[in-house]
């Protein structure tokens, strides 16, 4: 008797350790697409066999191309004189899937090649066939065979210079395109708009509210290699981790915010800020590397590669030559529209320019929060906006759609005070 309910007691524990555990796959199950945990595994622990997968990914330390960087030196080369819409370029990722591709995704996470996923390798190979089409009959229209960092790709160009890849990544279709100046992506949207959202749309591929995510990419030329600009810009992302993981983003595995991370992460780059901020002067450089050394030291998916990729806000791009150097801010959901993009891009400029008038460095607040209730996510975008002196009623689309109608507190606190008018008219 009592060994059956000493049986029953490490049963029970067991399951509530298990419990625990899946609960906790909110964070796992982020991984590649949206489910990896609905795969079955035949023998080890469902932890070990995670790891195991992770760690076999093919290509986590590689690092997406960029050709084409002739338009790119002659901004290096005038840069002085123009706005900021027109100074420097933005590199977008759009990402298309759906459910069917998602599902194969979670079933072979770790390998996403097109031998492996023939559900992928149709849609593709459709999708490419339904814009080669397009394009015969669109002037100035031209393709080729080419490849990305996952393997082959379709390239479409334009007689203006203007030019995309429809490639492959993890349970999706990626689609890079040049890198354009805000103004100039304006001029090219039409583009992306006509040949990828329409057209994937017609095949049923849509932007997913995470797989995929959006990445972009701003060009090193937005900081005028101030490194002190780069620092606080880095500052003020990682104290808003409300907007990081929230406003904007929702990958913890993909692209964490320091919040999300280790308590010595943040102590260090504290301890890094106070160093920098005594001598005064550094180089963009030195900042990264110091970064890149003492605080993404590890990151939440750290099987997935080298940590100072695997970050929302990451800057191992921006040690290469000068017309390839950009930051990549991962930590965005996928943009469903050329509009969501623009408005990103225009979001981002903003911010370093706001920080530009900035001569004192912004102090880390070394929050330990990446989980938010609505109202504070919608309350810390708000703040942002209004900082950055930007229309609330045109940004507040960056949202994700159940969080759009909330009113921000402050402007809610404004709508409840009564009228000094209509007292004086009593």
């Amino acid at each position: 008797m009592k060994r059956n309910n000493m049986i029953n007691v490490i049963k029970a524990y067991s399951i509530t350790v298990l419990m625990v555990f899946i609960s906790s796959t909110n964070l796992y199950a982020e991984n590649f697409c949206s489910s990896l945990f609905s795969q079955k595994t035949s023998k080890g622990s469902l932890f070990s066999n995670i790891v195991i997968q992770l760690s076999k990914v093919p290509g986590v330390n590689k690092i997406p191309k960029i050709s084409d960087t002739a338009h790119i030196q002659k901004m290096i080369n005038s840069q002085q004189n123009h706005s900021p819409e027109d100074a420097y370029p933005f590199g977008p990722e759009f990402t298309l899937t759906n459910p069917k591709l998602i599902a194969e995704g979670n079933q072979n996470p770790t390998n996403y090649n097109l031998s492996s996923n023939p559900i992928k390798a149709q849609a593709l190979h459709e999708f490419w066939d339904l814009v080669k089409e397009k394009c015969k009959g669109y002037p100035g229209c031209t393709y080729r065979n080419s490849t990305d960092k996952h393997g082959d790709a379709l390239e479409v160009r334009f007689e203006d210079g203007f030019y995309f890849t429809i490639g492959n990544d993890s349970c999706v279709i990626e689609i890079n395109a040049r890198p354009e100046t805000i103004n100039g992506f304006k001029k090219a949207s039409h583009y992306i708009e006509e040949f990828v959202f329409v057209l994937g749309k017609q095949m049923g591929l849509e932007p997913h509210i995470k797989v995929g995510q959006g990445h972009i990419h701003i060009s090193r030329l937005a900081f005028l290699e101030n490194g002190f600009l780069l620092r606080n810009f880095f500052v003020d992302f990682q104290n808003r981790p409300e907007i990081i993981y929230g406003a904007l983003g929702n990958h913890l595995f993909n692209s964490p915010p320091l919040s999300a991370q280790k308590r010595e992460q943040r102590v260090e780059l504290n301890d890094f800020l106070e160093e920098l901020d005594q001598r005064g002067s550094y180089t963009i450089e030195e900042f990264v590397n110091g970064i890149h050394q003492r605080v993404y030291t590890s990151t939440i998916a750290a099987e997935w590669g080298r940590p100072e990729f695997y970050q929302a806000f990451n800057m191992t791009r921006l040690l290469l030559a000068l017309e390839k150097a950009t930051l990549e801010i991962r930590s965005l959901r996928p943009q469903r529209s050329v509009r969501e993009y623009e408005l990103l891009t225009k979001l981002f400029s903003a911010w370093i320019e706001h920080l530009r008038k900035i001569d004192k460095p912004i102090k880390y607040n070394m929050s330990h929060r990446y989980e938010f209730t609505n109202i504070e996510i919608v309350d810390g975008f708000y703040k942002l906006i209004q900082k950055l002196e930007l229309s609330w009623s045109e940004y507040k689309e960056l949202l994700p759609p159940h969080l759009v109608s909330i009113t921000p507190s402050a402007l809610a606190s404004k709508k409840s005070k009564p009228s000094l008018r209509r007292f004086k008219n009593q």
